[in-house]
């Protein structure tokens, strides 16, 4: 049974629908049941769901090749607790570059029965001072409620909680002066129609911090059996001074340890509030799968890897945080000139 909700049929038809309408979806005897899409022009086959998932494995079938000459297959964001048997590979004539990406951090609960032994070796003496006092000045707020909306939410409250969701990040990063891909209309429509479907299904979740009925911080998670995949959040900036992010993850914390989940995911992504909560650091790492004998195939997958790694020393050097801020300039300046207009 697929229990990661990025394999699912539901996340990968909306993923299709809105990412790949001209791409032709391939299955390789090699993968099994793992699918991919084929862009035009070359013989190169990626994964679906491409570089929105939080993390794919996948099993390499005995005595399969990749089939037809030159074709190579990248598989994006494996986490690097996963690389598929070596001599497996020998044996169907295969080889594997690894492309180290971006570091995942997890909060690993299986060893902590409660959340304060959990927080105790996990957060500093003075951490968790502080952390005391901003829930003491927290809870003088009036009416602050959580809640984890799963299945038995209505699409109305659906509908009104992306609203919310979406008024929020748009708030935080003009706040920031940063762009941000996820409220791309392409990535935020699919995610607006995908999420609710995969809630129906148990595999994601919406936790809501609540003063009254006002949102104030949202977290989209995915369900994956006993782990939580912690996949976009925001916090409204309003109430900054209260440390209303860091509240937020205690509570989920405190959800998590009341439903025996295993561990919360924060994925890929350096933020300084992943390093402080997570226990486990790991990586994501690129795949790319060819055929040795191919010298077609064996150019290009070596492109593909140097293409990658000129990408993690760029995303290292900061060159891509540099590039969103000047997309946001021009996106301001060009939304003002819309405006006098």
């Amino acid at each position: 049974m697929v229990t990661n909700p990025f394999l699912s049929e539901t996340y990968q038809k909306y993923w299709l629908k809105y990412f790949a309408k001209n791409c032709s979806v391939h299955r390789s005897a090699l993968f099994g049941n793992f699918l991919f899409i084929k862009k035009p022009l070359l013989p190169v086959f990626y994964n679906l769901g491409g570089t929105l998932t939080k993390g794919l494995s996948y099993s390499i079938v005995a005595n399969e090749t990749l089939g037809e000459k030159n074709k190579v297959f990248v598989i994006f964001d494996v986490p690097s607790s996963f690389l598929p048997d070596a001599k497996l590979l020998s044996s169907n004539h295969l080889k594997i570059l690894v492309s180290n990406q971006y570091a995942g951090y997890l909060c690993n609960f299986k060893e902590y029965p409660t959340l304060d032994s959990y927080l105790r070796d996990t957060l500093s003496a003075q951490s968790r001072v502080k952390l005391r006092r901003y829930k003491r000045k927290w809870e003088k707020v009036p009416d602050i409620s959580y809640r984890m909306h799963l299945s038995d939410t209505s699409k109305d409250t659906y509908e009104n909680l992306f609203k919310s969701f979406r008024n929020l990040m748009t708030k935080r990063f003009s706040q920031k002066k940063e762009y941000n891909r996820d409220l791309n209309q392409s990535e935020w429509v699919f995610y607006h129609k995908v999420t609710y479907p995969l809630m129906m299904e148990d595999k994601a979740g919406l936790f809501v911090t609540y003063i009254r009925d006002k949102p104030i911080a949202i977290t989209l998670i995915m369900l994956e059996g006993s782990k939580l995949i912690d996949t976009l959040r925001v916090f409204d900036i309003s109430y900054a001074k209260y440390r209303i992010g860091t509240l937020n993850i205690l509570e989920l914390l405190n959800w998590c340890y009341d439903q025996k989940i295993d561990s919360l995911d924060f994925a890929k992504g350096n933020y300084e509030y992943k390093y402080r909560w997570a226990n486990t650091l790991y990586h994501f790492n690129y795949h790319i799968i060819y055929d040795p004998k191919s010298f077609y195939s064996v150019v290009t997958a070596n492109l593909i890897y140097i293409l990658y790694e000129c990408k993690r020393i760029l995303r290292q050097l900061n060159f891509f945080r540099f590039i969103n801020r000047l997309r946001f300039y021009f996106q301001s300046r060009k939304q003002d000139v819309t405006v006098q207009l």
